[in-house]
């Protein structure tokens, strides 16, 4: 898959990190979002290549949807509370459907 098929922009949202396996999640805001990464920003200790799943939120006064994805954590961030957030095991249909959501939400052609 070529990189950065699916553009990323700032759109609000956020919801809940779990470590892989565990039922104790931590909240996060989303800090930039695309259909193949997304940026957060957690109270959460997230260590390089873990696996996490995550429960995100998005909102915006046309919509909210929920959705479920699994991540690895590929990069700390400026700050040790922000990182980037591979998403993988994504459906083409549901990288498809994000990927609309943020060329409408952030008027991207």
């Amino acid at each position: 898959m070529e990189k950065n098929k699916y553009p990323s922009c700032d759109v609000a949202g956020g919801g809940k990190v779990f470590l892989k396996g565990t039922k104790n999640g931590e909240k996060f805001k989303i800090i930039e979002m695309s259909a193949e990464e997304i940026k957060i920003k957690t109270s959460m200790k997230l260590e390089l290549d873990a696996i996490v799943d995550l429960n995100i939120s998005l909102e915006s006064f046309l919509f909210e949807i929920d959705l479920k994805a699994i991540g690895k954590v590929v990069e700390k961030l400026e700050s040790t509370e922000k990182y980037r957030i591979e998403l993988i095991e994504l459906s083409d249909k549901v990288k498809e459907e994000i990927d609309e959501i943020m060329r409408s939400t952030c008027n991207l052609d």
